[in-house]
């Protein structure tokens, strides 16, 4: 018998080694994946670090101007 390529289409035959194909398909694509997260993750980590350090900068200036504006007023 001819395992169709799809998994899908496999559910019909549905036997022991067939649901191990899939089991073991899943398992690479979900490797690929995570291999893919941890590759990603640092770079969008230091990028949310950026973000936070310039709002925080931005916020403080914001308190400052109007520390100044209250005085002159």
């Amino acid at each position: 018998m001819v395992l169709p390529t799809d998994r899908t289409e496999r559910r019909e035959h549905a036997g022991p080694w067939v649901r191990q194909l899939n089991i073991d398909e899943m398992r690479e694509e979900l490797s690929g994946t995570l291999a893919q997260i941890k590759v990603k993750a640092p770079q969008v980590l230091a990028a949310l670090g950026i973000a936070a350090v310039s709002g925080a900068i931005f916020a403080a200036a914001r308190l400052m101007s109007r520390e100044r504006d209250d005085r002159i007023q």
